[in-house]
């Protein structure tokens, strides 16, 4: 009787703290030509803009889900994923893929409120019964590497003042 009522307890509880999150299944549907993806990750743009990813890093949104990679991947899509967040009032939700050559796409969005695709819910005992799909992805965005770059600059200038200091 008594782990009874504690397993209630603590199922109220649950779903008093989770009440305030958003619950969404996305996956891939292939991706429109873009072969070569190796990893995904859904992100969350809070003011309507698109996800940029910069020097190895996401510079407009935020990631909301752990990277999808491995068996999850395949030339036909990324597999079923779930992911729980925290509970927006705008902005929108987009699927980033991204390869081996330093380069990322973005899908189409999913608007922070949108129940049409049934990927979206906000009760965590009641998960969500479809699943956002995106079709469509922007063409590959190449992500510059600072790190080159800057090899190159320092040793452009190492190379200089040693010739400097020899004449």
């Amino acid at each position: 009787m008594k782990k009874a009522f504690l397993v209630s307890l603590l199922l109220a509880l649950g779903c008093v703290w989770s009440s305030q999150a958003v619950v969404i299944h996305w996956s891939t549907d292939g991706y429109d030509g873009l072969s070569g993806a190796t990893s995904a990750v859904l992100v969350y743009v809070s003011d309507g803009s698109n996800p940029v990813y910069t020097d190895g890093v996401l510079t407009t949104g935020t990631a909301v889900s752990d990277t999808v990679s491995g068996l999850a991947l395949t030339p036909s899509g990324v597999g079923e994923q779930s992911t729980t967040t925290a509970t927006p009032s705008q902005g929108a939700y987009y699927v980033l893929l991204f390869n081996d050559n330093n380069q990322y796409a973005y899908s189409t969005a999913l608007a922070w409120n949108d129940t049409s695709w049934g990927a979206y819910t906000v009760d965590e005992l009641a998960p969500a019964t479809g699943v956002f799909a995106p079709g469509t992805f922007s063409d590959w965005t190449a992500v510059p590497e600072p790190s080159t770059a800057l090899l190159l600059v320092i040793g452009a200038a190492a190379a200089a003042l040693r010739r400097k200091q020899r004449a």
